[in-house]
């Protein structure tokens, strides 16, 4: 029993994590996938519904790098958001990170909301 309580120990104490949060007015998706810190302005748009996704990538030992996995597949995940439309509105992107000694996850999330689309006259 004790040497599960220390083995315990031992996994909280080489664990750490983190949580970064971005937020965006607006997104022009082609944009985003060659420059994520271009902010680009934006016609007027009102918000409609909210689309997510969020995806985790993983990594045993140093079999591969999650962090790296998860910024390179992040421009496509922006891109998969409100199909038919090249604009996001209101869009937030949260990265979770965490590690222990021999796992790693990296996750990302992506809430944003489509365009409105305007009634046709």
């Amino acid at each position: 029993m004790k040497s599960l309580f220390f083995l315990l120990m031992l996994c909280f104490l080489f664990n750490s994590c983190t949580r970064k949060y971005a937020d965006y007015d607006v997104i022009n998706k082609l944009q985003y996938r060659e420059n994520p810190n271009k902010r680009p302005i934006a016609p007027v748009m009102a918000k409609g519904h909210e689309d997510k996704v969020r995806e985790c990538f993983n990594q045993w030992l140093f079999m591969n790098n999650a962090e790296k996995e998860k910024d390179r597949y992040l421009p496509m995940l922006v891109q998969v958001l409100c199909p038919g439309s090249e604009w996001l509105v209101d869009t937030r992107i949260t990265q979770d990170w965490w590690t222990t000694i021999i796992f790693s996850q990296a996750c990302v999330e992506v809430r944003a909301h489509c365009p409105q689309k305007s009634p046709k006259r």
